[in-house]
């Protein structure tokens, strides 16, 4: 099994946040509370991003 890459479309929230804690500030500076959400185990970053204010896109 090969190592994640951050822009792999099948990482939860929570395994970006996990093996990039970097981007906790980030994601919190952009008004998404990904971060300890339940939700977030699950939700891609892009489905994340569709029910935030539009940071993504």
């Amino acid at each position: 099994m090969r190592d994640p890459h951050f822009d792999d479309a099948d990482l939860s929230i929570a395994d970006i946040l996990r093996r990039w804690p970097e981007t906790i500030p980030v994601i919190i500076g952009q008004d998404m509370l990904c971060f300890g959400c339940l939700v977030g185990l699950f939700q891609v970053i892009d489905d994340a991003c569709a029910k935030s204010r539009g940071w993504c896109g």
